[in-house]
């Protein structure tokens, strides 16, 4: 059973308005409709996103504007409020791969003074060193990003938080590339759509996570709700692109 919607009061005054003008032009209804219908969804999900860097829902305010769903504000990256903690964490990893780096390189300069090359485990050892030496690289580079970054925009994906593992990440990285979000019209004959996409790598990462209330995903039904909109017959469609990943358009708003 689905948990009852967040009060979110919205004004959706100016989206009313544009829904009866749309109304008096047929050719461009369908267009209008679902432009109206993503600016409930972008109001929405700019309410309900817990924000940090804020580049999650700075990335969903872009891609609402480039189809004239919203004339919010884009909001500016700031510097992560965990900062601190990323970077004391980083340091651990580097000190912690480096430590494991050396006691493979001890063992492998042991085997050669002992002129123990040739045995079985020695190769063993030869491939655990060269994996902790990359491993060692990487988390030095994962470090040396965020410093170059000072804080600001870093996108933190903690190996040691549950919700974030993933059985092929090793070491906590960041991501310092601010990526955004791309919002587009589709049309198909008399039929229209509006396609948000948010190009943010940790969407999937925020909207996954029960804690933090699947903002997309309750902005989502609050746009589907919409007296207004639902008056028209106006249905929301969730479509993700056969790549899928956090680049695949998320959200679709189509006529009937």
């Amino acid at each position: 059973m689905m948990p009852p919607l967040p009060k979110v009061t919205l004004d959706d005054r100016v989206w009313r308005s544009r829904v009866e003008a749309a109304e008096r032009v047929l050719p461009f209804a369908a267009e209008e409709a679902a432009v109206a219908q993503a600016g409930v969804f972008v109001d929405a999900v700019a309410v309900l996103t817990r924000r940090d860097t804020n580049r999650l829902v700075r990335g969903w305010i872009i891609a609402g504007r480039q189809v004239g769903a919203t004339e919010r504000a884009v909001p500016p990256v700031q510097v992560s409020k965990r900062g601190a903690e990323i970077e004391r964490k980083l340091t651990e990893q580097v000190e912690r791969t480096t430590a494991i780096w050396r006691m493979w390189r001890s063992w492998q300069e042991h085997y050669q003074r002992e002129r123990r090359t040739g045995q079985p485990y020695y190769r063993k050892i030869t491939r655990e060193l060269r994996k902790a030496d990359r491993r060692r690289e990487r988390a030095v580079e994962q470090l040396r990003l965020f410093l170059e970054a000072d804080g600001v925009g870093v996108i933190f994906f903690d190996v040691e938080n549950p919700t974030q593992r993933n059985q092929n990440r090793r070491l906590s990285t960041v991501r310092t590339n601010i990526h955004g979000g791309k919002g587009e019209v589709v049309r198909t004959g008399d039929a229209a759509g509006v396609a948000l996409t948010n190009l943010e790598p940790h969407f999937w990462v925020v909207e996954r996570n029960p804690s933090l209330g699947h903002p997309a995903t309750t902005a989502t039904a609050i746009a589907y709700s919409s007296p207004t909109l639902a008056a028209m017959k106006m249905r929301l469609i969730r479509a993700v692109s056969a790549a899928g990943g956090p680049r695949a358009a998320f959200h679709a708003l189509k006529t009937n």
